[in-house]
């Protein structure tokens, strides 16, 4: 089992966001895994360098690559972005066995649409998407628009990902939305929290 996230320079993220999620992790998966950044900058953990340059959001891709952690083939990838608060034992969604596994976006307008704060897929998975995004990228940038938002990742997966599972439907009210789900409180079943935006989870205290 490997558990991943990413930071990349020139953004808001620092090293202490990894270890935020890297301690979270460590108090609330009880299985066994071993954790890796995707970077480009120096991270007191395992990491995996960023190498292909990509825009934004876009270098989440790198997890996919075919050389990556070559050794470690075969195993499952779990996958969060560090804006994500974990606020109990997740140890059954980490090792949900399947495919691929994404979000469905937390946005109204986008509800049906998927979205990348997690992920989770088999090495089988990783090479179907790995395909897909060399068949389609030259399509997919630069970044485009779609509902006034960057779209990012978010067109490839929604385009050219079909076969895929949503969490929120494997999960429910498990996995929640800051925005939608936690203004009068934090629901009870609650055992991630996506943040997706401002505010920031250090920023609310989660």
């Amino acid at each position: 089992m490997i558990i991943c996230c990413l930071l990349k320079s020139g953004g808001i993220y620092k090293p202490e966001h990894v270890y935020r999620i890297q301690k979270q992790i460590e108090k609330n998966v009880h299985c066994e895994y071993e954790f890796l950044c995707f970077t480009d900058m120096k991270v007191e953990c395992a990491t995996v360098p960023l190498i292909l340059n990509l825009p934004a959001q876009w270098s989440k891709i790198e997890i996919f690559r075919p050389n990556v952690a070559a050794h470690k083939r075969q195993k499952h990838m779990f996958y969060l972005d560090l804006d994500t608060t974990i606020l109990d034992d997740i140890t059954h969604i980490i090792t949900a066995k399947g495919f691929f596994f994404i979000l469905r976006d937390f946005a109204k307008a986008l509800k049906h649409r998927p979205a990348s704060g997690l992920l989770s897929f088999s090495d089988k998975g990783r090479e179907y998407v790995w395909d897909q995004w060399l068949r389609n990228k030259k399509n997919l940038l630069p970044i485009k628009k779609d509902f006034g938002l960057a779209t990012e990742d978010r067109e490839f997966f929604w385009k050219h990902i079909k076969r895929r599972m949503l969490f929120q439907d494997l999960f429910p009210d498990e996995i929640v939305s800051w925005k939608k789900h936690c203004q009068d409180g934090i629901p009870e079943k609650a055992k991630i929290i996506c943040f997706h935006g401002t505010p920031r989870p250090w920023e609310v205290g989660q």
